[in-house]
C-alpha cells in the first residue's frame, strides 16, 4: 500500500481541482512536506511567490519555508514515483 507519509520531503506530481493563481497548468511537480488524515502539505516555489505578490512583498525572501495545505477534497489525482519498482517486471 502506497503512504503519503512515506513520500515527505520528495516530489510528486499533483491535480488540484482548481489551478494556483494565473497558471495555465493543471498539474505541479511539488514537494511533499506532511500528510493528515484531510489533506497534503506542500511547497511550490511559485504558489509561494504569488502569496508574496499577493501581501506587497514580491522580492521577499521567506526565513521559512512556506508550505501550503490542500485537503484531499481538493485534489484530483496524485503520483508518486517509487524507487523500489523491480526493473525486471517492468520489462526494462
Amino acid at each position: 500500500m502506497v503512504r503519503f507519509n512515506d513520500y515527505v520531503g520528495e516530489k510528486i506530481l499533483l491535480s488540484p481541482k482548481k489551478q494556483f493563481g494565473d497558471e495555465s497548468a493543471s498539474v505541479y511537480f511539488v514537494t511533499l512536506q506532511g500528510s493528515e488524515p484531510g489533506g497534503l502539505w506542500i511547497e511550490y516555489e511559485a504558489l509561494t511567490k504569488m502569496v508574496l505578490v499577493a501581501i506587497g512583498k514580491p522580492d521577499a525572501k521567506p526565513p521559512k519555508k512556506v508550505v501550503f495545505f490542500l485537503p484531499y477534497s481538493e485534489i484530483d489525482y496524485a503520483v508518486s514515483f517509487s524507487t523500489d519498482l523491480d526493473e525486471k517486471i517492468l520489462g526494462l
